[in-house]
């Protein structure tokens, strides 16, 4: 897979009729075996308005090529990270449920849709359409990764509860499965339980001290409600006027002081249904980004085609009389064509600066034809 895909925009050939058909067949023609790896690329004549505005539109264009483009990027990591799929796989179009494209083939194939974008309105009509078009598919961008982040962030949270020790996982469950098989839970005006997670290295500890945090802890009260491979959850059982005073002492012993009457703690059932619905949601999240991403790269592939029909006019003038192909090839056989098309149009004006690359977002000044590089986004 090549790294860059090439727009090149030609003026007419000086022989044969004066059709982009024509001229397109002829072109492959005289490129002889190097004219099998040309595609057509379909540009509209557009409403051409003043030079003012052809140069204006120019400079727009360039901008707005670059941040898409930025942009495009952004969304394909984004969509490596929510999908958790490899690039050429996210980068893939996907229109429907059942059709997909590869860029290389969208491009290929691409045919204008005026339904989007109107081809009989101004060219800068068309630059700001393109503006605002982008500008609400980054808003769109940013909305669905901002709820992501947050459904992230909870089920990070939800997880480190639901899979985590003792320490932090909900026990009200643990806790009324215990009573009901050994009863264990003291509520009385006076005396009432604490819940302390010990870690299993200073369980030992516990059980020889616990009594001595306080006076006013009952001597013998100690239940263990359940252990794991890093703590063991025990109860005791205190006064409650002293109450605050046992849980200061269990935390500088760095004993973990744990409420199985939180009213915000979910049951472990709730925890683990939470879980599903976040992922079926990160699932959703990565459909939208996919739509937002297919209907982002179609519209840059029309700005493309402005752009195109746009240098090619102010590089060749009126009427437009271009040859427009698409390229995807290797950095040698780029070299061959490149080569044809020098001796096809001996003409042609060569740049000042012809030793080095120059690009004004991706239009190539040094060679004496419009040339506009295209990222391959699903490049591995």
């Amino acid at each position: 897979m090549s790294e860059h895909f090439l727009l090149l925009g030609l003026p007419f050939l000086p022989t044969g009729a004066d059709s982009f058909a024509f001229q397109y067949k002829n072109l492959v023609s005289l490129l002889g075996a190097a004219g099998k790896d040309v595609c057509s690329f379909a540009v509209p004549n557009f409403k051409v308005g003043t030079l003012d505005s052809l140069i204006e539109a120019s400079d727009e264009l360039a901008k707005l090529d670059l941040q898409v483009e930025n942009s495009l990027e952004k969304q394909i990591t984004i969509m490596q990270e929510i999908c958790e799929e490899p690039r050429d796989v996210v980068a893939t179009l996907r229109f429907n449920q059942t059709q997909e494209m590869t860029p290389a083939a969208f491009v290929k194939g691409f045919q204008w849709s005026s339904a989007q974008f109107d081809s009989n309105e101004s060219i800068l009509g068309l630059v700001e359409k393109f503006a605002n078009y982008f500008a609400t598919t980054e808003e769109g961008v940013r909305l669905v990764m901002t709820k992501y982040n947050e459904t992230r962030n909870k089920l990070t949270t939800v997880t480190r509860k639901a899979q985590g020790n003792l320490s932090v996982k909900p026990i009200r469950e643990l806790v009324t499965m215990k009573n009901r098989s050994h009863p264990f839970i003291v509520d009385t005006e006076l005396l009432t339980n604490l819940f302390v997670a010990v870690p299993l290295s200073s369980k030992r500890e516990w059980l020889n001290e616990y009594w001595s945090l306080n006076d006013f802890v009952c001597p013998d009260s100690n239940c263990i409600i359940a252990e794991d491979s890093e703590f063991v959850l025990n109860s005791i059982v205190v006064f409650r006027r002293v109450l605050e005073d046992v849980k200061l002492a269990c935390r500088k012993r760095r004993y973990i002081v744990r409420d199985s009457d939180a009213a915000d703690e979910p049951s472990i059932r709730d925890l683990n249904d939470f879980i599903k619905r976040a992922e079926s949601e990160k699932k959703n999240f990565g459909l939208v980004l996919r739509q937002r991403y297919t209907g982002c790269y179609v519209a840059w592939v029309h700005l493309k085609a402005v752009r195109l029909f746009v240098e090619s006019l102010l590089k060749y003038g009126l009427p437009p009389r271009c040859i427009s192909i698409f390229l995807q090839v290797d950095k040698r056989k780029e070299a061959e064509i490149r080569k044809k098309i020098s001796q096809l149009y001996p003409d042609l004006s060569v740049p000042f600066s012809n030793t080095s690359s120059v690009e004004d977002g991706s239009l190539q000044y040094e060679y004496p034809y419009v040339s506009i590089k295209m990222t391959n986004l699903q490049r591995c």
